[in-house]
């Protein structure tokens, strides 16, 4: 592909001024032109290297200054409408924008850094179309288009985004399970052997089943089994004594309860490989009802028994039967072409992570079985991207503990060489394990408000400069920066249009106040009127 693109020199905006350098430079812009349709920080702009080539470059800064207006105006408050009337003169005016140059395209098509910089007055131009449909259409999941030059579709390399691993990081509300979903519509649509399972707290991403494109391919787990979902199990004698222990919330320095519960799950073991925490219940009041049991074993029995009776995670404990990784005719945690979504349910953080902790080690294991061609029984079928929710519930920062954080590590850091990609959400950065964020090689990044979160998207990426940073704060809902190894630049993007209506949506409480649901009496008063007394003489 030739680098000479042909250009329209009609759309002339500025040119070059001061000290230039292969990667940052200011230029002046045309006031008249600006006043037809300004400059936005965001937009790409083309600036000539001369001989019909074109570098492109990112707008990161625009400052404007009327030198009619001198700063001793503000001391006068009659100066106000002089002020006005100089404003109005746009030869008085002065706008600069400063930008970051990008690179110039090679003959295949490749962004290449010049190593000189342009020339002062080389000529800058708005919308170098050519350039950017040729820069920005380099995968096959189309996100968007340009917030600045709309006419440019935005697509990602899907290898590079899932193999890599990506985050999608924004606060409430800004659209961050939005963004998710039109990468997924994008992969289920396009890519019909794809395998996805994600993780989804807050059951944002049910709706998706509504969509008849997807066919029968998605399935739904939840530890309940509730509604249109089917019931996620592990067999819990696969699970050894300590993991038990962890899972009942059974405290580390607990040493003679945990002494004791182990010798009753040994006990079960040996007598019975099929059972689960009501048998161990049982077995333990079989115990307490013995009269010639001590006062102290008796004692640690009642503890534990404590403890097992206030297991939130039991629902996804089965003594039978546990969910397989793969199956042509049960539902199972993946398969080619199937959107795996698993609810948490109402399970608390602890249960939370040991059902995430669980899940993600079976796909980890049968993605090293699937490349190694060892255990086929218990391989997966091909490449999966797993989006985990609510990352910082499972990954958060500053060793807090959490039992799925090995795991969710291992996956990060060598889930490329075994086809599992990952995708981090999150809306606290911040609270986000930085050795995992950092090894999010695409960074798609919302509306991000405060100042530590922002710093942990600084720190993550290297991608990501100092001026994007700034302009996070100021994104409105439903743009994003998207930057890294999935996109050949970084751009200020549009998310794209869905069909379906998303979950994660804020609730419209007002309307849920003052509107009555569909038969539903209404009650217009709570107070019973005041008797009438006077008759009651």
């Amino acid at each position: 592909m030739s680098s000479n693109l042909t250009i329209n020199n009609n759309q002339s905006i500025g040119a070059v001024i001061g000290e230039t350098t292969s990667h940052d430079l200011e230029f002046i812009v045309d006031v008249d032109q600006n006043e037809i349709r300004p400059v936005e920080v965001g937009e790409y702009v083309g600036i000539s290297y001369g001989n019909n080539r074109y570098a492109i470059g990112l707008v990161t800064e625009i400052t404007r200054v009327n030198n009619e207006i001198i700063s001793s105006f503000a001391n006068s408050p009659s100066s106000v409408s002089r002020m006005n009337e100089l404003s109005m003169y746009p030869g008085s005016q002065r706008i600069v924008a400063s930008v970051s140059v990008q690179g110039i395209l090679n003959e295949n098509g490749q962004l290449i850094r010049p190593r000189y910089p342009p020339a002062p007055g080389a000529e800058v131009i708005r919308d170098p179309t050519e350039i950017l449909d040729v820069v920005f259409a380099g995968g096959g999941v189309k996100v968007g288009n340009l917030v600045a030059n709309p006419e440019v579709e935005v697509s990602l390399d899907i290898n590079k985004l899932i193999s890599r691993h990506f985050s999608v990081l924004a606060v409430t509300g800004a659209g961050k399970s939005y963004t998710v979903s039109v990468i997924l519509d994008e992969i289920m649509k396009n890519m019909p052997f794809a395998s996805i399972v994600i993780l989804d707290p807050h059951q944002d991403y049910f709706y998706l089943r509504e969509n008849t494109e997807y066919g029968n391919k998605v399935q739904i787990f939840t530890p309940s089994g509730d509604g249109n979902s089917s019931r996620i199990k592990f067999k819990i004698s696969n699970f050894d004594n300590t993991k038990i222990m962890d899972i009942i919330g059974l405290r580390e320095n607990a040493s003679r309860q945990r002494s004791f519960l182990s010798n009753v799950l040994t006990e079960m073991r040996n007598a019975n490989e099929n059972w689960d925490l009501s048998d161990v219940r049982e077995e333990i009041n079989t115990q307490l009802n013995n009269p010639e049991i001590s006062a102290q074993t008796k004692s640690l029995g009642y503890s534990v028994l404590n403890y097992l009776n206030w297991v939130v995670g039991e629902d996804f404990l089965d003594a039978l039967v546990e969910t397989p990784l793969t199956s042509p005719n049960e539902p199972c945690l993946t398969k080619k072409g199937q959107m795996t979504i698993i609810g948490t349910g109402l399970l608390d953080n602890r249960a939370k992570g040991f059902l995430v902790e669980e899940v993600l080690k079976k796909i980890f294991t049968g993605a090293v079985n699937y490349r190694r061609g060892t255990n086929p029984e218990n391989a997966l079928e091909g490449p999966i991207l797993v989006i985990l929710e609510e990352a910082h519930q499972f990954i958060p920062g500053f060793n807090e503990k959490s039992s799925c954080r090995g795991i969710i590590k291992q996956i990060a850091g060598e889930g490329r060489k075994f086809g599992v990609g990952l995708g981090i959400i999150s809306q606290r950065p911040g609270k986000v394990d930085e050795n995992v964020l950092s090894q999010c090689n695409t960074q798609i990044t919302l509306k991000i408000t405060n100042p530590k979160d922002q710093n942990a998207i600084g720190s993550a990426s290297e991608s990501i400069t100092q001026d994007l940073l700034n302009d996070l704060p100021g994104l409105n809902t439903g743009e994003a920066i998207i930057n890294g190894s999935a996109i050949t630049s970084p751009a200020f993007v549009k998310i794209r249009q869905l069909d379906l209506t998303p979950g994660g949506d804020d609730i419209d409480i007002e309307s849920e106040w003052v509107t009555p649901n569909e038969n539903e009496d209404v009650v217009t008063s709570s107070v019973d009127p005041e008797p009438d007394y006077e008759g009651m003489v």
